[in-house]
């Protein structure tokens, strides 16, 4: 397994594909956004990774072995339902779950790539949590699904992330 962008687990590895005849754009922008509700109540009170986000940096160890360079992938992820307990600061998850926040890591692994963290305000209102209690650096839009088309005017791809 290589891991060209961000290293997380075997989940976020890729295999090397040897003289693909099919090759990406190397001079376009690809804009990459990650459709994000994915939570096990059970991984978050065992100290488990959320499977989604292994899968969102799978996805782009995808575009960067491929040959697309870093300066020209532009990546969102909008979070809500499920998936934004995952995303709590460390102090709110010792609160709700008496363990660390297993996900800290590759979470500021992506904001350090640049990767744009936006949070569904629909989904803080009904879960009652603040956007202070959130990862550092959060963004909160009215809706993740306002901010689905929004992004997608602007020309960016959707990943649906499902985890079975």
């Amino acid at each position: 397994m290589i891991y060209p962008f961000i290293k997380g687990s075997y989940l976020s590895g890729i295999l090397p594909v040897e003289s693909p005849t099919d090759v990406s754009d190397y001079t376009g922008v690809y804009k990459l956004l990650f459709d994000f509700a994915v939570g096990n109540p059970d991984d978050l009170k065992n100290g488990n990774i959320n499977p989604g986000i292994q899968e969102i940096i799978r996805i782009i160890n995808l575009h960067k072995a491929s040959g697309i360079p870093e300066n020209r992938m532009e990546i969102a992820i909008i979070i809500h339902g499920p998936s934004t307990l995952s995303f709590l600061g460390n102090e709110e998850y010792k609160k709700r779950f008496s363990i660390n926040n297993p996900n800290l890591d590759l979470i500021n692994q992506l904001q350090q790539k640049g990767v744009k963290l936006t949070v569904c305000g629909q989904t803080l209102a009904l879960r009652e949590i603040e956007i202070e209690k959130m990862v550092t650096g959060m963004r909160k839009a009215y809706s993740a699904r306002t901010t689905l088309s929004t992004y997608q005017l602007k020309g960016f791809v959707v990943f649906p992330i499902e985890i079975d």
